[in-house]
């Protein structure tokens, strides 16, 4: 997620804000729909999630941690989707809520995991912080074997930079790219050996100062092309920046193409590329750069950026969708984007809820993808389900079914979150989204989810 809200003391100058404000409070009414069986399941090898347990999914707003003593960050791998009762194994790896979806990668022949922490653990007896972006600074680099994903076991952990913010593989396994929120070390390299670390490298690139904010300093998130050439990045939230990369093997320069994509009050959060690499598709929240945006917000959009090696990059199309879109996922065959769409369920209780609505409810947007043109085309949704803060999302290897992180309950003392399947229905209407009812417990705090597709 984006800068804090601080709720406390910012009261009734929101309020102000609110009165001059047309729209703000409102959004797509959600659509409710029944329960409806699926004998198909999700058809995918396995599912990988991080869990933050540092922190509540209101800890954005009011500052205040809810923390479960005793808890640690956890990586959780589910097996045999298919059955009903999933196998789950689970090992200690430090992660945080904090940033955009983007803390894992996965090694090329599958046998490691690459989790970083863009917030280190925080103590138990910490309660309340001054801003959760800054209370833990984190640094590290996790390595998980999951050759056996019924016993995952670390095999090390380094430092690499300053507030770690995305992690992403090379399409040949040869080395990682991780952004981080650093102005001085905004991309490094790590070199990889089997699957293994074995250098961190500085990866030169000059932060545009048009763009570059010293307040949000860095790559906020980046992404390889599908061809390991070029990576879009993340700049600032209110930018998307193109960078091509060079050298032999695993990249030693940098150069920016063409001048970054500036979109009017954009909140940009991950991103993926088409598989042919003409378009880059955003996530624009909808909360804008300002302290209250996030509170005060209207609708989100997906974006489609058409990339240009000449740098002539361009927007191709926007749809928008609900309120506080952030994660995302391409369907397998590119035809599909869903999306989840927070709402506003990361404030707490105890404000008027005809100023501060939709905060009971998270939802679904399902849009159409034209991989030709880039264009951009609403199919269905919002479709309305429980739980908070939903960030990720992902389609199963056949397209038909979707997996949905909730970070948490709807509760005073949260302890839990879960992963909830619904199915992508063809119907003579167009794709619909619909509920299966099924979910599966996971510790609090499920943030990110990385599918591994099935052989």
């Amino acid at each position: 997620m984006k800068r804090t809200v601080i709720l406390a003391g910012v009261f009734t100058a929101a309020l102000g804000s609110l009165a001059m404000c047309t729209g703000c409070t409102g959004g797509p009414r959600l659509i409710e729909r029944a329960n409806v069986s699926s004998e198909a399941g999700f058809d995918a090898a396995a599912l990988v999630i991080a869990s933050d347990l540092d922190m509540a999914a209101t800890g954005y707003a009011d500052r205040k941690l809810r923390q479960l003593p005793g808890e640690r960050d956890q990586l959780t791998i589910l097996t045999a989707l298919g059955s009903g009762a999933p196998g789950r194994a689970s090992v200690f790896a430090s992660n945080s809520v904090v940033g955009w979806p983007g803390p894992l990668a996965m090694s090329t022949d599958r046998r490691f995991v690459y989790v970083i922490e863009t917030q280190g653990e925080i103590d138990d007896d910490v309660a309340e912080v001054d801003d959760p972006y800054t209370a833990s600074p984190g640094e590290l680099l996790s390595v998980i074997d999951i050759t056996d994903p019924v016993r995952p076991a670390t095999m090390t952990t380094l430092q690499v930079c300053a507030n770690p913010a995305s992690v992403d593989v090379a399409p040949d396994g040869r080395w990682l790219v991780i952004s981080c929120r650093d102005g001085e070390r905004p991309l490094v390299i790590v070199t990889l050996d089997d699957g293994l670390p074995q250098d961190v490298r500085l990866l030169p690139l000059t932060m545009d100062e048009a763009v570059a904010d010293p307040d949000r300093p860095g790559c906020m998130y980046a992404r390889l092309s599908p061809d390991g050439k070029s990576l879009a990045v993340n700049i600032g939230g209110t930018a998307i920046g193109f960078v091509r990369l060079g050298g032999e093997g695993a990249p030693s320069t940098a150069a920016w193409q063409g001048q970054p994509v500036i979109l009017k009050d954009a909140w940009f959060a991950m991103g993926r590329w088409s598989s042919d690499g003409r378009y880059y598709l955003a996530a624009d929240t909808g909360w804008g750069p300002g302290n209250f945006d996030a509170v005060l917000n209207g609708r989100g959009r997906i974006v489609s950026i058409a990339h240009e090696p000449s740098g002539a990059h361009s927007v191709a199309a926007e749809v928008k969708t609900s309120l506080s879109p952030e994660g995302f996922d391409i369907s397998p065959d590119g035809s599909l984007i869903a999306v989840a769409n927070m709402e506003r369920t990361y404030l707490p209780g105890g404000l008027p809820y005809a100023l501060f609505g939709r905060r009971q409810h998270s939802s679904l947007s399902l849009v159409r993808f034209d991989p030709n043109t880039g264009g951009l085309e609403m199919v269905d949704g919002p479709v309305r389900f429980d739980g908070l803060l939903p960030e990720d999302i992902v389609f199963d290897d056949d397209g038909d079914m979707l997996a949905v992180l909730s970070y948490q309950e709807q509760s005073k003392t949260p302890k839990e979150g879960w992963v909830e399947f619904f199915a992508v229905r063809q119907t003579p209407g167009g794709p619909r989204l619909e509920p299966t009812g099924e979910r599966w417990p996971l510790p609090r705090g499920a943030h990110d989810l990385m599918v591994i597709r099935a052989q």
